[in-house]
Protein backbone atom coordinates (compact mmCIF):
# COMPACT_ATOMS: atom_id res chain seq x y z
CA UNK A 1 0.00 0.00 0.00
CA UNK A 2 1.32 3.38 -0.82
CA UNK A 3 0.55 6.71 0.62
CA UNK A 4 0.82 9.84 -1.00
CA UNK A 5 1.77 12.85 1.07
CA UNK A 6 -1.27 15.15 1.52
CA UNK A 7 -1.58 18.44 -0.27
CA UNK A 8 -2.61 22.17 1.28
CA UNK A 9 -6.21 21.58 0.62
CA UNK A 10 -6.03 18.27 2.74
CA UNK A 11 -4.55 20.13 5.78
CA UNK A 12 -7.40 22.87 5.15
CA UNK A 13 -10.47 20.04 5.41
CA UNK A 14 -8.17 18.19 8.08
CA UNK A 15 -8.28 22.11 10.46
CA UNK A 16 -12.27 22.46 9.24
CA UNK A 17 -13.05 18.70 10.32
CA UNK A 18 -11.03 19.21 13.61
CA UNK A 19 -12.57 22.66 14.61
CA UNK A 20 -16.61 21.59 13.94
CA UNK A 21 -15.54 18.36 16.05
CA UNK A 22 -14.75 20.89 18.56
CA UNK A 23 -17.96 22.85 18.13
CA UNK A 24 -19.98 19.60 18.21
CA UNK A 25 -18.27 18.77 21.13
CA UNK A 26 -18.35 22.12 23.01
CA UNK A 27 -22.40 22.52 21.93
CA UNK A 28 -23.01 18.72 23.43
CA UNK A 29 -20.93 19.53 26.74
CA UNK A 30 -23.02 22.71 27.53
CA UNK A 31 -26.23 22.26 26.66
CA UNK A 32 -29.23 22.70 28.82
CA UNK A 33 -30.14 20.07 31.32
CA UNK A 34 -33.71 19.43 31.10
CA UNK A 35 -35.80 21.03 33.43
CA UNK A 36 -37.32 18.16 36.25
CA UNK A 37 -40.75 17.64 35.79
CA UNK A 38 -41.31 18.72 39.85
CA UNK A 39 -39.25 21.45 41.45
CA UNK A 40 -40.39 22.62 44.98
CA UNK A 41 -39.13 25.89 46.76
CA UNK A 42 -37.01 25.20 50.19
CA UNK A 43 -39.27 25.44 53.35
CA UNK A 44 -38.30 24.74 56.37
CA UNK A 45 -40.72 22.83 58.25
CA UNK A 46 -41.71 23.43 62.26
CA UNK A 47 -43.03 20.41 64.99
CA UNK A 48 -47.36 21.14 65.18
CA UNK A 49 -47.02 24.02 62.39
CA UNK A 50 -48.56 23.87 59.08
CA UNK A 51 -46.41 26.03 56.40
CA UNK A 52 -46.83 27.08 52.77
CA UNK A 53 -44.70 25.79 50.31
CA UNK A 54 -44.79 26.70 46.39
CA UNK A 55 -44.08 23.91 43.18
CA UNK A 56 -43.90 23.68 40.04
CA UNK A 57 -44.86 20.41 38.48
CA UNK A 58 -45.00 19.82 34.72
CA UNK A 59 -48.92 18.46 33.65
CA UNK A 60 -49.75 14.75 33.61
CA UNK A 61 -45.88 13.97 35.36
CA UNK A 62 -45.73 12.07 38.60
CA UNK A 63 -44.22 13.54 41.18
CA UNK A 64 -42.88 11.72 45.11
CA UNK A 65 -42.19 13.80 47.80
CA UNK A 66 -40.31 12.10 50.42
CA UNK A 67 -39.90 13.32 54.18
CA UNK A 68 -38.14 11.95 57.24
CA UNK A 69 -34.44 13.39 56.79
CA UNK A 70 -32.47 13.83 59.88
CA UNK A 71 -33.65 13.41 62.95
CA UNK A 72 -37.36 13.19 62.47
CA UNK A 73 -38.64 9.71 61.35
CA UNK A 74 -41.97 9.38 59.97
CA UNK A 75 -44.62 6.88 61.32
CA UNK A 76 -47.24 8.47 58.36
CA UNK A 77 -48.49 11.17 56.27
CA UNK A 78 -51.90 11.97 56.25
CA UNK A 79 -54.08 14.03 53.48
CA UNK A 80 -55.79 16.57 54.53
CA UNK A 81 -56.95 18.03 51.49
CA UNK A 82 -56.43 16.24 48.04
CA UNK A 83 -55.57 18.71 45.00
CA UNK A 84 -58.27 19.86 42.55
CA UNK A 85 -56.53 18.81 39.60
CA UNK A 86 -54.59 15.64 39.87
CA UNK A 87 -54.55 12.45 42.51
CA UNK A 88 -52.35 12.63 45.45
CA UNK A 89 -51.47 9.33 47.29
CA UNK A 90 -49.52 7.44 50.09
CA UNK A 91 -46.43 6.05 48.17
CA UNK A 92 -44.94 4.84 51.11
CA UNK A 93 -45.42 5.64 54.87
CA UNK A 94 -42.48 8.24 54.63
CA UNK A 95 -43.54 9.20 51.05
CA UNK A 96 -46.37 10.23 48.86
CA UNK A 97 -46.85 10.87 44.83
CA UNK A 98 -48.92 13.55 42.84
CA UNK A 99 -50.04 12.99 39.48
CA UNK A 100 -50.75 16.00 37.53
CA UNK A 101 -54.30 15.86 35.35
CA UNK A 102 -52.68 15.43 31.65
CA UNK A 103 -53.67 18.36 29.77
CA UNK A 104 -54.79 20.41 32.82
CA UNK A 105 -51.89 23.51 33.23
CA UNK A 106 -52.71 26.48 35.83
CA UNK A 107 -52.49 26.31 39.85
CA UNK A 108 -52.89 23.44 41.95
CA UNK A 109 -52.82 22.79 46.03
CA UNK A 110 -52.94 20.20 48.49
CA UNK A 111 -52.28 19.79 52.18
CA UNK A 112 -50.71 16.89 54.16
CA UNK A 113 -49.63 16.44 57.54
CA UNK A 114 -46.54 13.92 58.10
CA UNK A 115 -46.66 12.41 61.46
CA UNK A 116 -43.54 11.28 63.28
CA UNK A 117 -40.99 12.13 65.79
CA UNK A 118 -37.79 13.17 66.53
CA UNK A 119 -34.75 11.86 68.02
CA UNK A 120 -32.25 13.58 69.98
CA UNK A 121 -28.14 13.38 70.22
CA UNK A 122 -28.91 10.43 72.64
CA UNK A 123 -31.50 8.88 70.57
CA UNK A 124 -34.41 9.55 73.12
CA UNK A 125 -37.84 10.17 71.39
CA UNK A 126 -39.99 13.02 71.43
CA UNK A 127 -43.69 12.09 71.57
CA UNK A 128 -45.53 12.33 68.22
CA UNK A 129 -46.14 15.60 66.24
CA UNK A 130 -46.83 16.62 62.89
CA UNK A 131 -45.61 19.15 60.60
CA UNK A 132 -47.91 20.13 57.97
CA UNK A 133 -47.43 21.89 54.67
CA UNK A 134 -49.70 23.50 52.32
CA UNK A 135 -48.51 22.82 48.83
CA UNK A 136 -49.14 25.53 46.34
CA UNK A 137 -48.47 24.12 42.80
CA UNK A 138 -48.16 26.00 39.31
CA UNK A 139 -48.29 23.12 36.81
CA UNK A 140 -46.89 23.41 33.50
CA UNK A 141 -47.11 22.38 29.95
Amino acid sequence: MVFAPLGKGAAVLKSFLFATALVVVSQVAHAEKPEPDCLFSPVLMSNNTDVQATARFKSGKTCRTRHGAGRFQVNEIQIVREPMHGILQRDTKASYVYVGKPGYTGPDSYHVRIVGYDVDSRGNKTPDTYRGVVVHLNVIP
